[in-house]
């Protein structure tokens, strides 16, 4: 799962990567909300953790700062 955020994440920055432009839509987050629904209530902690980190570190591979990252 945190791979497939991961993967839709980068897609999302490649295509709305210029000056001022932000995304319309996210695939990364239908990727988390498919995740939701699938899996059971014990598991979305691990869901959102995945979701939490995968963002983290593609917002780091951008340059991004720390701070804007978190």
């Amino acid at each position: 799962m945190a791979l497939s955020y991961a993967l839709f994440s980068n897609m999302a920055y490649q295509w709305f990567d210029a000056n001022g432009a932000n995304a319309s839509f996210f695939p990364a987050a239908g990727v988390t909300m498919a995740a939701l629904i699938v899996f059971d209530r014990r598991w979305w902690p691990s869901v959102v953790a995945g979701a939490l980190m995968s963002e983290l570190v593609v917002d780091l591979v951008h340059e991004l700062s720390l701070a804007a990252a978190l």
